[in-house]
């Protein structure tokens, strides 16, 4: 059992921030929330919410997450956790964890993005316009 793998399923709080490294490799930096319910002992529900920072590279970053993921979209991350820690100029400590993405799906879009239609969908619904009549003569059986 490998105590570094974590697996998620939440929502992305803001558009990715694309870097790149000194070697010219693609990053791209998304948050995550995620939810978690459970019962008080007094039998009320309660919900915590958890904020992550995930992180992918390469080619997963430039031409999955970059292109494809949106604020509000709904993702699967798996991958691992991975703890820094430095020393400020001030002299304190610093550290942060954040999940460096192995294994990335899409789920749903945003509310927003699934009342607008697609390109296929706005293309098909733009030529039905154009040929709103239909011909006898135009049936091909």
């Amino acid at each position: 059992m490998n105590l570094n793998k974590v697996q998620i399923v939440g929502r992305v709080t803001k558009d990715p921030e694309m870097r790149t490294t000194p070697s010219g490799s693609s990053v791209a930096i998304i948050g995550v929330a995620t939810n978690f319910k459970y019962k008080l002992s007094d039998g009320q529900l309660s919900e915590k919410v958890s904020f992550h920072t995930c992180v992918a590279y390469g080619k997963l970053a430039s031409e999955v997450v970059a292109k494809y993921c949106v604020k509000g979209q709904e993702v699967y991350i798996g991958g691992r956790l991975d703890y820094q820690e430095w020393t400020k100029p001030d002299g304190t400590k610093g550290n942060k964890t954040q999940i460096i993405i192995e294994d990335f799906q899409l789920g749903q879009k945003p509310k927003q993005e699934q009342e607008k239609p697609t390109q296929v969908e706005q293309a098909t619904q733009n030529k039905l316009n154009e040929e709103d009549e239909i011909k006898i003569e135009d049936i091909p059986f």
